[in-house]
């Protein structure tokens, strides 16, 4: 009796977990379906569907459209040969309210209505997949979902917002994902809308999007980190061209690069914290990083080439507002009317600690420029120690700043640099040969804009100048 107890109780626990079915589907005969969505209903809890190459289709709302059970979708071979096709008419995939996690990898969304692939209410992760000519946006999770998308490239993507992603206060992850060429109507390639839910990026390439509203990311989440990834050449008409965060959480950005993107290359605006550590902020067309009442700490960073004259005050830093720490950070070879490396705007507090801030210029002429400047009104404090000055013009304090010196500081005269270093920014590198192709065949040029053997003409010449110094840095310039 004890015997067949066991037995019977061991049949009945294993029967509800049958081994999960793999079912296979693809045109011209020899797989168990021909159709995408009669594939994916025959699948049940656990199931992997495998797609042979080819364009599917669908005529609901979406091509198809996955069970309230977990099932996987992977495609066979190459991804850009296994094509969910919305036909400018629908979404691609749909995931309905799910229990666990659904699994969609090596497979191609392209020309979908509205949503590539719509998560709702259920978790899945995306792998190794392509999304391009999405309108709308290719991927959103929706009413708390939870995504992790990993090795995907977004191109090519047109909508409102978040044409690569759109998180309306859902969690999203985003690893080694490659995100170029979107255009966004109303916000930025990525966004994160509604101030539940976070957003993670982690080792991603946001380059060449166009947004109206932030131009790589706009996120209001309450928690938003980003870590070793870079934004080069994106671009908005309003708030961050690289990053934007607007009525957002905690900010964290570490190990990334904000270079070449016109407008701002980090915008926060009425945020609870921004940190940004061991970064670099690098020639966006506008400031380095602009706050609005949203109190920040910067560490090891380089913040460089940022040129905003005409513009007013302020390059490299602009702090309106809260309260900021700026730690082991060198900020050089900025341009503006007054203030290049760091200015401090009304009711702003600001300590900096252990820099290195060199070689920025001031083009305004009233009598009182200086590498950093202040508008102070009521309760500010400045606080600069411990940190090394070079070659700023035409001065290192406005007056109000020159309050704040501690008395710790060290100034040089002309600092040490790079031979090769045209913009200043105390290295040698790909940089250099942006600034040089910028000032290309200019007349009367100054060594600093590029005229390395001072011929009155930057050239070939001084291309091969700037190669020879290539990979040339000073830690140390005063």
């Amino acid at each position: 009796m004890i015997r067949l107890y066991v037995c019977t109780l061991t049949a009945a626990s294993i029967a509800p977990w049958a081994a999960a079915a793999t079912i296979t589907v693809g045109p011209g005969g020899g797989w168990d379906y021909a159709d995408l969505q009669s594939a994916v209903s025959a699948a049940s809890s656990g199931d992997t569907v495998l797609i042979q190459p080819g364009t599917y289709t669908g005529t609901g709302s979406s091509v198809v459209s996955l069970p309230s059970t977990p099932v996987h979708l992977q495609g066979v071979g190459d991804a850009s040969t296994v094509i969910i096709d919305g036909e400018g008419a629908r979404y691609g995939i749909h995931l309905p309210s799910t229990p666990g996690t659904s699994n969609i990898s090596n497979l191609t969304v392209t020309n979908t209505l509205d949503i590539g692939i719509r998560v709702y209410a259920s978790n899945a992760t995306i792998t190794d997949c392509l999304f391009t000519e999405c309108s709308g946006s290719a991927v959103v999770p929706a009413v708390g979902a939870s995504i992790e998308v990993t090795g995907c490239e977004f191109w090519n993507n047109v909508g409102g917002r978040g044409p690569a992603v759109w998180n309306p206060g859902a969690s999203a992850i985003l690893i080694d994902c490659d995100i170029h060429h979107n255009t966004s109507s109303d916000s930025a390639a990525i966004h994160h809308n509604l101030s539940g839910g976070s957003l993670h990026i982690s080792g991603c390439d946001i380059h060449h999007n166009v947004g109206s509203s932030g131009g790589g990311v706009k996120s209001t989440a309450i928690l938003t980190t980003i870590t070793n990834s870079t934004f080069h050449h994106n671009e908005t008409s309003y708030g961050g061209s690289g990053a934007y965060f607007d009525y957002a959480g905690d900010v964290s950005i570490s190990s990334c690069e904000f270079a070449w993107n016109t407008g701002v290359g980090i915008d926060a605006r009425h945020c609870t914290s921004l940190a940004v550590n061991d970064s670099t902020i690098h020639a966006n067309t506008e400031y380095g990083i602009l706050t609005w009442d949203s109190p920040s700490q910067m560490t090891g960073c380089q913040v460089s080439s940022h040129n905003t004259t005409g513009a007013g005050y302020g390059a490299a830093i602009y702090h309106n507002g809260g309260s900021h720490t700026i730690t082991a950070t060198t900020i050089s070879g900025n341009t503006a009317d007054n203030a290049p490396a760091v200015h401090a705007a009304w009711d702003t507090s600001i300590a900096v600690d252990g820099c290195t801030i060199a070689n920025n210029t001031c083009h305004y002429d009233s009598g009182y420029e200086s590498a950093f400047g202040s508008w102070l009104s009521e309760g500010e404090s400045l606080a600069v120690g411990n940190s090394s000055f070079c070659s700023n013009t035409p001065a290192n304090f406005d007056d109000d700043w020159t309050l704040g010196d501690l008395g710790t500081n060290t100034y040089g005269g002309a600092c040490t640099w790079c031979y090769g270093d045209v913009d200043q920014s105390l290295q040698v590198g790909l940089s250099d040969v942006f600034a040089l192709i910028d000032n290309w065949g200019c007349a009367d040029c100054t060594q600093h804009e590029g005229d390395l053997n001072s011929d009155g003409v930057i050239d070939v010449i001084d291309l091969l100048e700037v190669l020879t110094s290539w990979g040339c840095e000073v830690t140390d310039p005063v």
